[in-house]
């Protein structure tokens, strides 16, 4: 049954294709039933929220696609991974009047499905409209700081307070530069990006041009440090040494009361030591940590440094100065029957021309060691030990075959270990010569064969025979510097067969 109603017309606002548009239309209420018994109960129709399921769907869609559109005349100032319309009014009101329709408790199943419809239509409309934008996005800017940014950061050194950093270079906390880095990791994901837009670019422009800022306004300088008690004890090493005027030796037996000596290994901790601490004196950017450790060292080495009066009876200064210049002599020369295995830049004599050499040497020794021996006795020794010596002849090698060089560089402390490559094993037979040579230059090298310190081989450069090795093993040579106050060292590994 159908109730009456006024009968005026009434006007709606419909939005479609941009423009305002008055539709007139006749109101009209209608009855139903009771959704829960039978006949008409003159109230007006409630949809059902299922009614306007489609309709919410539909709005959620739109929107979604009013989002991604941008506006344009022409597209030319939008990037190419966006699209763009050059309205979207007409979508916006469609959504309006159907959100108006959702929240209405008393919209009709017909107003439903009237602003589905021109919600659908606006949407497809809208969509069907939309153009991909060709403006391209410029990342120039950001890579030429990416550039700069990955050059400073490969240029800071980090530390907490500059005492391993040299007074020339820089540093900066680990935050600092951490803060940095994250900022050029962040700029080059934006760079990567195909579907960056121009203001992401932007964006990763600012940030990493302020993190770059702050790190390179953060920089400082390595601590300088005070070298005056380091001075002062070089000073305190270099006094003790030349007024006790001390000899090295194994229980003073060589030496005469009125004369000093010391052990070896407390001569060359000394020696060592106050090397280390003139190189840090003498370096215009030795680092806190390495004028600090020098002294320390030096301290150390001084105060075991106690030189004591020798116990015997004879002068026996001339021998053991031709002692020391017969055992330098024998460990430098080679062994050969003709000098064809050995290098033309080595020496030689025959196992029997060195076997005398050491006869004599082990019974010099022996008169050198035996404090009771009287000085007539020592004479004697000192003559026929010339004498012996006089006779040791070493020859030049004759042997001019290319010997391995191997060249060192450093890159981190604790760096890597190196081995030779098979077609580069040692060879017994013919007493391969081994070169290593650090390319660097640093202050100091220090050496070690197998493990032992090697005492006598201070420069940037060791020689190594195969014939000084045990044969069908593995061996290894290590060298230690410092840069920048942080010790560094280099192994190779070899074999001789």
């Amino acid at each position: 049954m159908l109730m009456e109603a006024s009968m005026y017309p009434v006007k709606k606002k419909v939005k479609a294709g941009g423009l305002l548009l008055l539709v007139a239309g006749i109101l009209l209420v209608t009855a139903c039933k009771s959704p829960v018994g039978g006949g008409n109960q003159g109230v007006i129709d409630d949809p059902s929220q299922q009614d306007k399921a489609s309709l919410i769907e539909e709005i959620a869609k739109a929107q979604a696609l009013l989002d991604s559109l941008a506006v344009s005349e022409n597209g030319t100032d939008i990037e190419k991974n966006r699209y763009w319309v050059i309205s979207k009014w007409a979508l916006e009101c469609a959504i309006d009047d159907a959100q108006e329709i959702v929240d209405s408790p008393d919209a009709t199943a017909e107003e439903i499905q009237l602003a589905l419809e021109a919600l659908t239509e606006a949407y497809n409309a809208a969509n069907n409209a939309k153009q991909r934008g060709t403006k391209t996005v410029d990342k120039s800017a950001l890579g030429a700081k990416i550039a700069e940014a990955e050059a400073l950061a490969a240029s800071l050194q980090t530390a907490a307070n500059g005492d391993n950093i040299p007074p020339n270079e820089e540093w900066v906390t680990a935050a600092e530069k951490s803060k940095l880095t994250g900022a050029i990791q962040a700029a080059k994901a934006v760079a990567a990006d195909e579907n960056a837009v121009q203001d992401a670019a932007d964006s990763a422009l600012a940030a990493l041009t302020q993190a770059y800022n702050e790190a390179n306004s953060a920089k400082k300088k390595g601590t300088t440090p005070n070298k005056t008690a380091l001075i002062a004890k070089i000073a305190e090493a270099a006094q003790k040494i030349d007024n006790a005027g001390p000899s090295e030796s194994g229980d003073g037996s060589e030496w005469k009361p009125n004369q000093l000596w010391v052990s070896v290994e407390v001569y060359d901790a000394l020696q060592n030591a106050l090397s280390v601490a003139e190189q840090a004196r003498d370096y215009v950017n030795a680092t806190k940590v390495a004028v600090d450790a020098a002294l320390a060292n030096l301290t150390a080495a001084l105060g075991d440094f106690n030189p004591e009066p020798g116990i015997s009876m004879a002068d026996k200064t001339e021998l053991n100065a031709i002692i020391r210049h017969v055992e330098a002599e024998l460990a430098r020369v080679q062994v050969s029957d003709n000098g064809q295995d050995v290098y033309d830049d080595l020496d030689w004599v025959t196992a029997a021309e060195k076997a005398t050499l050491e006869t004599a040497l082990h019974e010099a020794q022996g008169i050198a060691g035996d404090h009771l021996a009287e000085q007539e006795a020592v004479d004697a020794m000192t003559e026929t030990f010339e004498a012996a010596f006089s006779m040791f002849n070493p020859q030049a090698g004759k042997k001019a075959v290319d010997h391995l060089d191997f060249y060192v560089t450093f890159t981190q402390p604790e760096d890597e270990t190196i081995t030779l490559g098979a077609d580069q094993i040692r060879s017994w037979a013919d007493n391969s010569k081994l070169q290593i040579t650090v390319k660097e230059a640093f202050t100091a090298y220090q050496w070690y064969v197998d493990g032992a310190i090697k005492n006598s081989e201070t420069g940037n450069s060791i020689t190594l025979f195969a014939g000084n090795f045990a044969r069908n093993s593995t061996h290894t040579v290590t060298v230690k510097v410092t840069k920048g106050g942080v010790p560094y060292t280099k192994t190779l590994i070899f074999t001789v067969e």
